[in-house]
């Protein structure tokens, strides 16, 4: 991993604990001028793909499958 992707990698992950994927998207690039902007987004999708879909699910589940074995409900 880039240091960049690491950086887009690091705040999506902060920004995906309280908002949807496609407002994450605009929060990170609305003060982009246009000509990055698409470049960017192409940046953010593409380590969201490698890195982050269905991964951000898996541990939830793994979390709460953990919390069952201790004996705690979610």
């Amino acid at each position: 991993m880039t240091p960049q992707e690491r950086t887009i990698y690091n705040s999506l992950l902060m920004i995906l604990h309280t908002t949807p994927y496609s407002i994450a998207l605009q929060l990170m690039t609305e003060d982009l001028p246009p000509s990055s902007k698409t470049q960017y987004k192409k940046k953010i999708n593409s380590v969201y793909d490698k890195y982050i879909d269905g991964k951000v699910e898996y541990k939830a589940k793994e979390l709460e499958e953990l919390m069952k074995t201790i004996g705690w409900e979610v």
